[in-house]
């Protein structure tokens, strides 16, 4: 029979003979955890009853037994073998392993004592006359039209359309724009296995950057896309020094400040890492909840899929009513995914003067479904409270939304 030295460690040596079955298979890695020498399976010459593997090994083990059969398989222990049950001697082993790799990297256990202070991020100096910068996403093509003809000017525009194939377009026409702003591509808010062509369609577009939203985009885009910019949404949830340190160390530029955070922790978050990692936003619509359900395809068509459903989520528009009344707007997103976002929009901006006293210069506007009009106000809007024309409690009135930072008072303090 083949074998195959598996090293989990030094101190427990395991070998596992390939047997066509994996009854037998399972004892052998049993037995090879229990004993550390041999093991001596072999084939049967009468056949016996079937038995449950637990079965087996438990009455082995109260009666001390060394051999036995489970259906045709004759299986023996060494006889120095510790009267263990199986998930004492798999965590034993493990456990031992792991001990063994940190001695190989770090040397001695004793002298391994990580502490915060190494993993927590380096000062770095800001620029305290820097201007506050705002970054606009558009969700609609009006919404991006209303953008690049505004007399605001913008740090950034991000699009998030529901169909990726609109994004070369989009790219095109806002490269027409005289002193367009740079473009950045958001990625699907999952990233299932076998999705990488949604990233493809995105580098394809030749964006200047990308709104990462998920773990595997940032490997991918690091990986097949290095020269755009990198920036990583809230969904990451950094809302720690060393949650940011690590995604930096992957190569995102900023970081969107956690929907975790209440207006004091993410100051908090600021006095603790360098505030030009970060990215606050300042105007939103909620997302509630993010599901692979599609309202759209259930209801309002007889179809099962995008093939046959007639998309109806590009012509009609659905809002779900809560126990109180208040509709939230149901957006298609990537996928025949649904997004659902409240339906009334929240605003931190009452919270701006001290986050700009933090040394925070990057502020984002979200738009959901608001008209050209609508989008040139809020331009404005914010425009005059990031330039220091407007305090934060008029623009709070000006805007009419929710004062709030975050999904609430915050959900860690």
């Amino acid at each position: 029979m083949p074998e195959e030295e598996i090293p989990v460690s030094e101190t427990f040596p395991v070998t596992v003979i390939r047997w066509p079955s994996l009854v037998c298979s399972t004892f052998v890695a049993e037995a090879a955890m229990r004993g550390n020498s041999g093991i001596t399976p072999g084939w049967s010459a009468a056949p016996r009853g079937a038995r449950s593997i637990q079965k087996t090994r438990n009455k082995s083990a109260s009666q001390g037994r060394k051999e036995g059969f489970i259906g045709e398989v004759f299986w023996t222990l060494p006889a120095e073998s510790a009267s263990l049950s199986l998930p004492c001697r798999l965590k034993e082993a493990s456990l031992s392993a792991l001990l063994f790799g940190f001695r190989r990297l770090r040397g001695d256990m004793s002298s391994f004592s990580p502490s915060l202070a190494e993993w927590l991020p380096a000062p770095e100096p800001a620029d305290p006359t820097a201007e506050p910068r705002l970054h606009v996403v558009c969700r609609t093509s009006a919404q991006l039209g209303a953008v690049l003809t505004s007399p605001v000017a913008v740090a950034s525009v991000t699009l998030d359309y529901e169909d990726l194939r609109r994004y070369a377009d989009a790219v095109e026409t806002a490269r027409r724009t005289p002193e367009a702003p740079p473009l950045f591509l958001a990625t699907p808010r999952i990233q299932k296995s076998g999705e990488e062509g949604f990233f493809k369609l995105i580098a394809r577009a030749a964006p200047d950057g990308v709104l990462i939203r998920n773990l595997g985009g940032i490997q991918w885009f690091r990986r097949e896309a290095p020269e755009l910019t990198r920036v990583g949404d809230f969904s990451l949830n950094v809302s720690n020094p060393i949650t940011a340190r690590l995604f930096r160390e992957q190569g995102l530029e900023r970081l969107t400040l956690s929907y975790d955070l209440n207006a004091g922790q993410a100051l908090d978050l600021l006095q603790s890492a360098p505030p030009q990692w970060f990215e606050l936003t300042l105007h939103q619509h909620m997302p509630l909840f993010h599901m692979e359900h599609c309202v759209f395809c259930t209801f309002l068509s007889e179809g099962t899929d995008y093939t046959n459903c007639g998309r109806p989520c590009e012509s009609q528009e659905v809002r779900l009513r809560d126990r109180v009344g208040q509709e939230h707007l149901l957006s298609a997103d990537t996928g025949c995914r649904n997004t659902l976002f409240n339906g009334r929009a929240q605003t931190a901006a009452r919270y701006f003067q001290p986050f700009l006293d933090s040394g925070l210069r990057d502020y984002r506007l979200e738009l959901l479904r608001e008209d050209a009009s609508a989008t040139w106000q809020l331009l404005r809007i914010y425009d005059d409270l990031l330039a220091g024309r407007i305090e934060g409690d008029e623009a709070w009135s000006e805007v009419g939304a929710i004062s709030r930072l975050g999904v609430t008072e915050g959900t860690l303090g």
